[in-house]
């Protein structure tokens, strides 16, 4: 198995795990190892891709998964803590999300550094759903593991281009395309979201329904 693909089920298993932190060496030192493969045929390049893709796709959804939790942690329980001690939130917001504590304690202190909420009202920064969300992917950026998705959609680049090369006609390299592209388009929003809670969650209904067509279209040729 190319170590690519490893990596890709290393980080799969990182995104399920709750320790946040402690998987970021094992997903960089791997991904650091692996070699673009010219030499493949067309078929055996867009395979690749289409497992790689895959990798990514659902990467990014768990990434925007945590983003919507953590946004509506803000909206139903964030005055909650406005009295409260602050690592009676955070233990909260871990547990919801399914964050390892430590990790949301450490990526708290650097989303709020250099904001009022450092040196006083604490705990009020839950009420926040913009420090939420931040709080999300802070977890995410510190265990690594939105790089390796970059990374990952970078590589799948490579090999639809190899693909293309060894066969420019090839019927699945249109949708191979839009598949990284799709992709490429819900990871940029899931690190920027825009609109209310509303509306950022249609938003990902849309892009779930168009991965997932992209995705079942390609197996047919690539599964």
């Amino acid at each position: 198995m190319r170590k690519r693909l490893f990596v890709a089920i290393t980080l799969a298993l990182s995104i399920m795990l709750t320790a946040c932190g402690s998987n970021k060496a094992s997903v960089e030192s791997n991904s650091t190892e692996e070699t673009q493969d010219s030499n493949l045929s067309a078929e055996d390049s867009a395979k690749q891709a289409y497992e790689v893709l895959n990798a990514s796709a659902d990467s990014a959804d768990r990434i925007m998964s945590s983003v919507l939790a953590a946004w509506y942690f803000s909206i139903d329980k964030g005055n909650d803590y406005v009295l409260e001690d602050y690592y009676s939130g955070v233990y909260d917001f871990s547990n919801d999300l399914g964050l390892d504590t430590s990790a949301v304690d450490t990526a708290f202190k650097e989303v709020i550094k250099g904001t009022t909420y450092e040196t006083m009202f604490t705990s009020q920064a839950f009420k926040e759903p913009a420090i939420c969300v931040k709080l999300a992917l802070q977890c995410y950026q510190d265990a690594g593991i939105i790089d390796t998705t970059k990374e990952l959609l970078s590589d799948a680049k490579q090999d639809i281009k190899n693909a293309e090369s060894a066969e420019p006609s090839a019927s699945y390299l249109e949708d191979l395309k839009k598949y990284h592209s799709e992709i490429q388009s819900y990871l940029d929003y899931t690190l920027s979201p825009t609109g209310s809670y509303k509306d950022c969650s249609s938003e990902v209904e849309t892009y779930r329904a168009n991965l997932k067509t992209f995705k079942n279209n390609l197996a047919f040729d690539l599964e």
